[in-house]
């Protein structure tokens, strides 16, 4: 029963990130879950490492289609690039909160979105809480601007268990890099 839910909850977090296309390259595979590098080709010919020095306890999701990707528990991390129109994070935000308010059941935001900096990089935070088939959850969506592409760090959990790993993505936020 546990292994189904965590396969549902992937696949909620992973449609919820609007997926895309997405590669998968043996060396992902190969990282060990302490530490991810993952290269990303991007249009512009330059290359961004991801690197991620989790805390203990979080595992990488085999088989994953995404960069990074790890579970502790039923909490899901991940860090992909996404495409939008825009480059200004302010309109980024807001065009993904229409697009969950449309897709998701109860969707609630919680406070104010917040500018953060991520390795030198400028964000936007912001929590919600919506019901996904019929599960409550909480998510915490980080956007960045990174050389002139975005990212979204996603953390995710059941709403009630959300907060018990706060300390663990907070930790995850000041160690990850984008070189």
């Amino acid at each position: 029963m546990k292994k189904i839910i965590i396969v549902c909850l992937n696949l909620i977090l992973i449609i919820s990130l609007g997926a895309c296309s997405f590669k998968k390259t043996s060396s992902e595979n190969k990282k060990t879950p302490a530490e991810t590098n993952t290269p990303k080709a991007d249009t512009s010919q330059e290359k961004v490492n991801i690197k991620v020095s989790m805390p203990d306890g979080w595992t990488a999701v085999a088989g994953s289609v995404l960069p990074v990707h790890y579970m502790k528990d039923t909490s899901s991390t991940m860090v992909k690039e996404e495409k939008f129109s825009s480059k200004a994070l302010d309109d980024i935000v807001l065009e993904v909160k229409g697009i969950f308010n449309k897709t998701f059941e109860n969707t609630k935001y919680i406070g104010e979105v917040e500018k953060i900096t991520v390795d030198g990089f400028d964000g936007r935070k912001f929590l919600m809480t919506c019901n996904v088939s019929k599960l409550n959850m909480k998510y915490e969506y980080v956007y960045l601007s990174v050389n002139d592409h975005i990212y979204v760090i996603t953390f995710g959990d059941f709403a009630k268990t959300f907060d018990s790993h706060t300390q663990d993505y907070q930790q995850i936020l000041e160690n990850i890099s984008f070189n």
